[in-house]
């Protein structure tokens, strides 16, 4: 056919015999071209049009060579098959550009030694090649605004197979192709070829493949702070940068790094994690990584030295971490909203201790100092300061009340403070319950009765530290509710102790 070949109705059948045409191909949806064991060929110096209206059966070649220095065949609107060889010849292009459809050839694959360029437009295509057994590919196959969507499926059954591919798609970061079934093949000259491990076929010894695998990582805790995921994509480094989420495709058996740190004050608040950040890329990888909000307090322990340690507790990682043998100065990243506090006590002789406390959480550095200092003073033992009783004597329905001052140097509050009557302790309570400040004494009282005779009794208390008690003393005599009234009288020229008693008035 030396001009257009158009098949507008009917079937156009042929067995055996091959079609060459040198003008455009048209094919309407009311007809059919059939070819059986035949080769259909176009060839020209012009571009050249495969249009087609109808289904499979209209464009569907036993066959299909584009010969012919200059020679442009395009296919541009449905689907195409070719069962056994497609064939582009030296300088000959095969454009196929659809809105959708596919592009399938047979099992003995391409002979490309010209150009093929496979273009998606605004569907997904689905794009099968085999190279077949013996067949090498000596053209240039270019890749253009394909993206995951569009199924490309390079086939290869034979060692040695080559293909030149060329990328020109706008999708970056996608590989080239989404499926890939090959075998001892060479992508030619050098240029690497990219697909998805777990939807591609990697068999033998392929050389300049490079099966890509798929990463997301789900990003917690960083409250709009982003970090940075270094990979390696097309054989370059690349970096991702969220705060979120991160995913896409890495070279195979490179390594995935995400950045475990953002730094928001030097030295003072960051976003950190302790999860894995490095995935060596032999599969595809989900995973969580969650960042802690933290900050870097510095606490200076005044009169603490090697000799006089504390130890500090904190949390770091959502995890409940201490360290002892702390003095001088402390500072540690400590997660926000959490605890921080230190030992109350230091080690050594004299003891030392403070009475500071911010042990409550959740410690906030946002309200609370990032530079702070803690006081270590020598321990002190509590004092108790004139210790009574009131009234000194009485009856048996006299109400006695003990006091004491409570005085402490370090400001510690009491334990407890204790009268002790006749061996018995007794708590007694603050006369001013408002009263917190022990340096200047805080008054302590407990009233009560007591039965007849005498009563010894002596005040205790304690700081958490050390113990102190008064000396002992001795009530008066304490008689019933009847006096007892002694008097003295001459019987016989001896000296007689007389007793009466009379009863008090209500």
């Amino acid at each position: 056919v030396e001009g257009d070949l158009e098949i507008l109705s009917g079937t156009f059948y042929t067995q055996n015999n091959d079609v060459s045409l040198r003008g455009d191909y048209y094919c309407s949806p009311s007809a059919m071209l059939v070819m059986a064991n035949a080769r259909f060929v176009i060839e020209g110096q012009k571009p050249q049009y495969i249009r087609t209206g109808g289904g499979d059966a209209a464009h569907e070649f036993h066959d299909l060579a584009v010969l012919g220095a200059g020679t442009e065949a395009i296919f541009q609107n449905h689907s195409l098959r070719v069962d056994n060889n497609l064939t582009i010849g030296p300088d000959a292009r095969l454009t196929f550009k659809v809105p959708n459809g596919t592009f399938r050839t047979g099992i003995d694959g391409v002979l490309n030694e010209g150009r093929i360029d496979i273009q998606a437009e605004t569907a997904p295509i689905d794009v099968v090649f085999y190279a077949g057994s013996n067949v090498t590919n000596r053209g240039v196959m270019h890749i253009i605004d394909i993206s995951w969507l569009d199924y490309i499926d390079v086939g290869s059954s034979s060692p040695g197979t080559q293909w030149h591919l060329i990328d020109e798609t706008s999708a970056v970061g996608e590989p080239y192709f989404f499926h890939a079934k090959v075998s001892d093949s060479d992508a030619s000259n050098g240029n690497t070829v990219y697909s998805p491990s777990g939807y591609s076929w990697d068999a033998g010894n392929n050389d300049n493949w490079v099966f890509s695998y798929r990463y997301m990582f789900d990003l917690n805790g960083l409250e709009g702070h982003p970090v940075n995921l270094t990979i390696y994509r097309y054989g370059s480094m690349v970096t991702q940068t969220d705060n979120s989420t991160l995913a896409g495709w890495a070279d195979e058996n490179t390594w995935a790094t995400l950045q475990d740190e953002y730094v928001v004050t030097t030295n003072e608040e960051r976003y950190y994690t302790e999860a894995t950040t490095s995935w060596y890329m032999d599969e595809n990888v989900s995973a969580t990584v969650t960042y802690y909000h933290q900050w870097r307090p510095s606490i200076t322990l005044n009169r603490t030295d090697s000799g006089h340690t504390v130890t500090a507790y904190y949390t770091s990682t959502g995890a409940t971490s201490s360290q002892g043998g702390v003095y001088g100065t402390w500072s540690r990243w400590v997660d926000n909203g959490s605890a921080l506090s230190f030992s109350r006590d230091a080690t050594g002789t004299p003891a030392r201790h403070t009475g500071e406390d911010f042990t409550v959480p959740p410690w906030d550095p946002l309200t609370s100092a990032l530079v702070r200092t803690v006081e270590y003073d020598v321990q002190y033992t509590p004092e108790l300061r004139n210790g009574s009783m009131d009234p000194s004597s009485g009856n048996t329905t006299t109400v006695f009340n003990f006091t004491v001052e409570y005085w402490d140097a370090n400001d510690d509050a009491p334990v407890y403070v204790y009268v002790n009557i006749d061996g018995v302790n007794h708590s007694m309570s603050k006369v001013d319950p408002g009263d917190t400040d022990y340096t200047d004494g805080c008054e302590y009282y407990y009233e009560t009765h007591l039965s007849g005779g005498d009563h010894d009794y002596y005040f205790i208390c304690n700081d958490s530290y050390e113990t102190n008690s008064t000396s002992v003393e001795t009530t008066g005599t304490i008689v019933p509710e009847f006096g007892v009234l002694p008097a003295v009288m001459l019987v016989g020229g001896m000296a007689v102790a007389v007793v009466w008693r009379r009863r008090r008035r209500a």
